[in-house]
């Protein structure tokens, strides 16, 4: 038996929709999900413009990055003192108390 003949004796046929449903609802939110980022793409460039435009628009938002740096800073050094203010932290993490 030849394969050619094996070929012609069986109809191959795929599904209409072989995903169904759930592909054609998963296609629609993807097309939405990059639709959102073209939004997004456009918002943040029409920003970079302004900045580009203006740059002294740009010193309030500075400021207030520069303003977070030392918040955030002064937490962290907070949190690195020791407790009860007994001993010195080690560079190691490892807090040393004398016990006299």
């Amino acid at each position: 038996m030849s394969d050619q003949g094996f070929y012609e004796d069986h109809a191959w046929e795929l599904p209409a929709d072989p995903v169904g449903d759930s592909g054609a609802a998963a296609l629609a939110h993807l097309q939405a999900a990059v639709l959102e980022m073209v939004a997004a793409s456009r918002a943040a460039l029409d920003v970079v413009e302004k900045l580009v435009k203006d740059p002294e628009a740009l010193a309030p938002l500075v400021n207030t990055a520069s303003g977070l740096g030392q918040v955030l800073a002064d937490m962290i050094r907070a949190q690195a003192r020791p407790a009860g203010g007994q001993g010195e932290p080690s560079p190691g993490g490892v807090q040393h108390i004398r016990i006299s």
